[in-house]
């Protein structure tokens, strides 16, 4: 099959604007990581109990979503939370 030079170059052009826009939607994305890891450093830095708070939310967060995905209700999981850390 012979293709012509029109639609041979108009294959390479698509091509390369779905690589491009790969590339730069990469590009961001780890743009937005390093500031994400920066301003966490920044945030660590002058407030080092913030790491222990933030640690303490997700260790709670993630009880609570495991007893969900168990078949409890928000409402119950969260009263079964609070009854566990008054004891």
């Amino acid at each position: 099959m012979i293709l012509s030079f029109g639609s041979f170059y108009e294959k390479c052009v698509a091509r390369f604007e779905d690589w491009r826009a790969r590339h730069v939607e990469r590009e961001q994305r780890a743009q937005l990581a390093r500031e994400h890891a920066n301003f966490r450093q920044l945030i660590l830095a002058r407030h080092p109990a913030v790491e222990q708070k933030l640690y303490s939310f997700r260790y709670h967060s993630n009880k609570r979503i495991i007893r969900n995905g168990l078949g409890q209700s928000s409402q119950e999981a969260y009263d079964l939370d609070v009854c566990m850390d008054d004891a």
